[in-house]
């Protein structure tokens, strides 16, 4: 071979520092844990956070991923992306190695069940969640989630915590929510599920005076007329309490809190969306 070609197609071929392991077949056995994605079962199980992996998808999420305290399992990447996310993969693979696949895009799309447009999706192994009493002790604030089912709503709502929170935020989910390990949230977060700390309630409404007894005031939001005005509250330690997106808070989770508000609106205007409502909220609230 002439040299000058072979010194061409060196220079046009990156040298990773880690080794890559090209995919062409989706049956390949090693993608197992990518196959399928759109699988009604797996979509349950993901739901429920009933698995002990998870997926994080798009470019965004695997470099929260790459940074963030969960093991990553695996990363299949489209050869057009591993250029740009090389340099948050090598300081992870240095420090616990893990395989990185390369599939090209019409593969991909094969594996997982749907047009991918991604460019690369990652596994980890999911972490456990919090502990509720070191949540209570050491979170600058709360946010309490009840029957959000809805995982794009859960996704939003981690995001603007992580941005709204202040230093340490933490998430208490009550019952009916999505996982916010399940793919969509977690990729709607932005990957910021990965460094909220949460905790589930086991013992609804109940365990609200389990906030209340650690120094918390647990405040509903709701868009009812007799709420006191977000403006008008003092500086404390508040907790504040999200319901589903249309119904709203449970009357057993308004009656346990400490006190209702809202966000004062024009006159006609029923309510906001719930993650909007919750970052409006976490803007206005005082801290101590």
């Amino acid at each position: 071979m002439n040299h000058r070609l072979l010194f061409a197609a060196c220079q046009s071929s990156p040298v990773f520092p880690f080794p890559t392991i090209a995919i062409s077949d989706a049956n390949d056995p090693r993608m197992e844990g990518f196959a399928n994605l759109k699988d009604a079962e797996l979509r349950r199980l993901e739901f429920l956070g009933s698995r002990d992996t998870f997926i994080a998808e798009s470019e965004h999420t695997v470099h929260q991923l790459l940074a963030s305290r969960c093991r990553v399992l695996a990363i299949a990447i489209a050869p057009s992306m591993l250029e740009r996310i090389a340099p948050a993969i090598a300081p992870r693979y240095n420090a616990d190695p893990f395989p990185v696949y390369t599939v090209e895009p019409a593969v991909m799309e094969r594996i997982v069940g749907f047009n991918f447009h991604r460019g690369v999706l990652a596994s980890g192994q999911r972490p456990p969640d919090a502990d509720v009493d070191i949540m209570l002790r050491d979170c600058t604030s709360l946010t309490i989630l009840e029957g959000l089912s809805n995982h794009d709503n859960v996704g939003s709502v981690f995001r603007n915590i992580a941005a709204l929170g202040g230093e340490r935020p933490g998430v208490l989910l009550g019952p009916g929510c999505c996982d916010p390990f399940y793919r969509k949230s977690l990729r709607v977060s932005i990957g910021h599920v990965l460094e909220v700390p949460f905790a589930r309630l086991a013992h609804w409404p109940n365990d609200l005076e389990r906030v209340r007894s650690a120094g918390w005031t647990t405040l509903a939001l709701t868009p009812v007329s007799n709420a006191l005005d977000i403006h008008q509250l003092p500086p404390r330690r508040y907790a504040l309490l999200l319901g589903a997106e249309g119904p709203g808070l449970t009357p057993h989770a308004l009656h346990k809190a400490d006190m209702l508000v809202r966000i004062p609106m024009r006159s006609g205007v029923d309510s906001l969306n719930v993650a909007v409502a919750g970052a409006v909220a976490m803007a206005l609230l005082p801290r101590q």
